[in-house]
């Protein structure tokens, strides 16, 4: 996916301005007054989740995480050319592991002159040579396994003769036929249950650690390269360093009937897993800080102009949207997380409606106290 300018342009500019007066909401044409409570109806449409595109857009204009504040990058950056995307990785280059770091300074030496290539190009570029050193490295590994024949029984020679000749075989044939892909995991499954077949422990233990120095994309720049040329410019991105990139997280977990989602950083996303939301926020007490800042920024793009042509016409969408999420964490934290959207004006009493709704299918029914309230004062 190619990103306009426009896009770069919006996610790189750190003066951020907010602009003067709020869009005004507008209910649906055939969407009636609501005066009391007790007149609401109950079959109006929800929002059971946002579009994917809606939210992307809204993490282009630049968001921070809600849980440390870090500035998110949005993976589809990663589709750029190469000569832009490894800029988004200068920061953090000393973080990197070091296969990941010669990988990067590989790439960012042949970028410039490449300058409409992305990731991907630039590993495709490399792969025949790395694919023939690779294979190189592999033999070296299984003809140490073929030293190890004069230290098992005799009757087990040929089927280790066979095994070896086998993966040699598969190794030869790598990218010619689809079934002869190399898979590192099989080979060493093989070797184990050849390995297991054998009386002898320490020739065993021997041939189970042979067969695991075959080079992996963690540990051998071949391997990296063979692997990851075929990968998108996301999951190249993505292994190189994965902690800064924008991931769609769950407010309440999805197993927990949760709809609604959230940017986080990728770090802290992985770091939560399943666990609720309290207890991600007793492990990090700042959260509810960062937190803020992250619906205050949803606000900012809110009251903007023109923020992306495709946000300018979804000013309603986002408002429901801040408004829900927000409604989203204090049931989710159980009402210690009660984010500060005032800033975002007037909420109309259909959204209002659909919240009620919404949050008396998942059965939250102590937060509707807050909600009849507030549409009573419509």
């Amino acid at each position: 996916m190619r990103i306009s300018p426009v896009f770069l342009n919006l996610y790189k500019n750190q003066n951020l301005v907010q602009s003067g007066t709020a869009v005004q909401s507008t209910p649906p044409p055939n969407a009636a007054k609501i005066n009391s409570a007790d007149s609401v109806n109950f079959s109006a449409r929800i929002h059971e989740y946002f579009p994917k595109k809606f939210l992307k857009e809204i993490l282009m204009c630049g968001l921070p995480c809600p849980v440390c504040g870090k500035k998110l990058i949005p993976l589809e950056l990663l589709n750029e050319p190469a000569v832009d995307a490894l800029r988004l990785f200068d920061k953090n280059i000393h973080n990197m592991t070091e296969i990941n770091k010669l990988i990067f300074f590989k790439m960012a030496e042949l970028a410039p002159a490449h300058p409409t290539m992305n990731m991907q190009a630039i590993l495709k570029m490399l792969h025949a040579k790395a694919e023939k050193n690779l294979i190189r490295e592999q033999f070296l590994i299984l003809d140490e396994l073929n030293f190890l024949c004069g230290e098992i029984p005799k009757s087990k020679v040929p089927e280790l003769h066979s095994l070896l000749s086998e993966t040699k075989g598969i190794l030869y044939q790598r990218g010619k036929q689809e079934n002869k892909k190399f898979k590192r995991k099989s080979a060493i499954s093989r070797f184990d249950d050849f390995a297991l077949s054998l009386s002898d422990d320490k020739v065993r233990l021997k041939i189970m650690n042979a067969i695991r120095q075959l080079p992996t994309s963690d540990n051998n720049t071949n391997a990296f390269i063979v692997k990851y040329s075929s990968r998108s410019p996301e999951e190249i991105g993505m292994k190189l360093y994965n902690k800064d990139f924008g991931t769609m997280e769950h407010i309440i977990p999805e197993s927990s009937g949760g709809r609604i989602v959230i940017w986080e950083c990728s770090e802290d996303n992985g770091a939560r897993g399943n666990k609720p939301l309290n207890m991600q926020l007793s492990q990090k007490p700042e959260m509810f800080g960062y937190l803020q800042k992250h619906f205050d920024r949803l606000i900012q793009i809110y009251y903007e102009d023109a923020p992306t042509p495709y946000l300018a016409t979804q000013k309603n969408l986002l408002k429901e949207y801040i408004f829900t999420a927000k409604n989203e964490f204090a049931i989710a934290s159980r009402q210690v997380l009660n984010i500060d959207i005032s800033a975002l004006g007037d909420i109309p009493a259909f959204m209002i409606i659909r919240e009620i709704k919404r949050i008396r299918d998942m059965g939250c029914t102590q937060y509707l106290r807050n909600l009849y309230k507030l549409l009573q004062e419509k």
